[in-house]
């Protein structure tokens, strides 16, 4: 009995993902396993990784018996100060360092950033920061320079003008595939489209054979 958690299930190997089918179907009715619960997670749509072959169809249905939706933190940043004060205290105990305020103008920083990471890119992101701040009061200096510049990356794109839509949008989408070492997940969550989505501007542009 008990809860097993397996975090980014969509990274599970097909091969794996097979012995943990069988491993689910032989224990499915098994009395002593009655009451073990499986917990799993996932940053992209399993129903997207079903229909290209890279999540098996039967695992899926099998963990999809109840499903809760945890919107990105980029969406619903009102969370965010709040999530700063409990972390900004938990780091304080851990470092035994006195109690560490943000400034507005450094929260405003947080907030207009987009949070490929989620929560745990927040959580490290202060912790880093209050590491390294020489005072007690984080300062829009403290803040890492790829979040003031707005993009996960840190980089910039300069787009000219006259330059089509289109142009416009292969240049931007191979530029943050690259920054992002052709991670599709991440670069599709900083782009704020869906992971099918981008694979189909992929083949649209062949990005896939630059």
């Amino acid at each position: 009995s008990g809860t097993i958690y397996f975090e980014d299930i969509h990274l599970l190997p097909y091969p794996l993902q097979n012995e943990f089918i069988d491993f689910l179907e032989e224990n499915r009715f098994s009395r002593s396993d009655k009451d073990l619960h499986i917990i799993t997670s996932t940053e992209v749509p399993l129903e997207e990784e079903v229909t290209r072959g890279m999540f098996r169809n039967d695992l899926f249905y099998f963990l999809n018996a109840v499903k809760i939706e945890v919107p990105s933190l980029r969406e619903r940043k009102e969370d965010i100060p709040f999530l700063i004060d409990v972390f900004l205290k938990e780091i304080e105990e851990g470092i035994n360092k006195k109690t560490i305020k943000i400034s507005k103008e450094a929260l405003n920083l947080l907030l207009e950033y987009h949070w490929p990471g989620n929560i745990t890119e927040l959580k490290n992101t202060l912790e880093g920061m209050v590491i390294l701040s020489v005072s007690e009061l984080i300062l829009p200096e403290d803040i890492p320079v790829h979040i003031k510049s707005g993009v996960a990356t840190g980089r910039s794109l300069q787009i000219e003008v006259g330059m089509s839509l289109e142009q416009a949008e292969k240049i931007l989408i191979w530029e943050t595939l690259k920054a992002n070492r052709f991670n599709k997940s991440k670069s599709a969550q900083i782009l704020g489209i869906g992971l099918r989505t981008l694979y189909r501007k992929i083949e649209q542009y062949n990005l896939d054979k630059q």
